[in-house]
């Protein structure tokens, strides 16, 4: 990328990709925000005053960006206990997946929309 007069007219062109960029940077946030219902074991959010659900058990998918949820790993003093299985029925139990999942997770440091800790058993 050059600032030199030569290449002043790729300037405007320039700023226009910029700003769809940081667009569609910011559009891959996809988590709906809401707050987590750990008695039910969902995540409950608003969309249009029409209250909605997302379960907190099944198939998740670790994706980079257009993540259901950014999640931290804590080894104590987690939101929710998290055990991997192949057959996930109940809460906290996640199957590890390329495709067909119920959501996806980016794991995160900070930032995140809640914890978990990966156990063995889930009391």
């Amino acid at each position: 990328m050059y600032f030199c007069n030569r290449n002043i007219k790729n300037f405007g062109t320039m700023k226009i990709l910029m700003i769809v960029l940081f667009f569609l940077l910011n559009a891959t946030n996809t988590t709906p925000s809401g707050h987590l219902d750990k008695d039910r074991c969902v995540w409950v959010y608003d969309e249009e005053n029409n209250p909605q659900e997302i379960k907190l058990y099944g198939r998740v998918k670790i994706v980079d960006f257009g993540e259901t949820f950014k999640v931290a790993r804590v080894p104590i003093g987690e939101d929710l206990k998290v055990k991997t299985t192949q057959f996930p029925q109940q809460c906290g139990e996640w199957q590890f997946v390329e495709m067909d999942e119920d959501f996806c997770v980016k794991f995160v440091e900070v930032g995140e929309d809640f914890t978990v800790r990966f156990v063995d058993v889930i009391e």
